[in-house]
């Protein structure tokens, strides 16, 4: 999906996917938050690149990983602030067990 072509805010178009309403005009800030967060896929975006930069190798975990899925479900159900994020990165099963390469 994508923000309309009249959308003030365009440059953020793209961005970890974060376009929610197909051809809507974003009036304000607030409509803009409600765009961004509603669909999920911005937390996602904000989980992966979380957990690569624990991890300290970004090709260890591809965006589409089930543990990055499986960790933003469970951030949403929380109150999702970063701390709550972090939370659930800390106690998640991926940085807990680690194989050596």
């Amino acid at each position: 999906m994508s923000l309309g072509k009249n959308c003030r805010f365009s440059p953020f178009h793209g961005v970890c996917g974060v376009c929610a309403r197909a051809g809507a005009a974003i009036k304000n800030v607030f409509e803009l938050v409600q765009a961004v967060t509603e669909n999920g896929r911005f937390s996602h975006c904000v989980t992966a690149n979380l957990m690569r930069y624990v991890l300290a190798d970004a090709s260890l975990l591809p965006s589409e990983d089930c543990s990055v899925t499986k960790i933003n479900t469970a951030f949403r159900a929380t109150d999702q602030s970063f701390s709550s994020l972090v939370k659930e990165i800390a106690v998640a099963q991926t940085v807990s067990t680690r194989v050596a390469p």
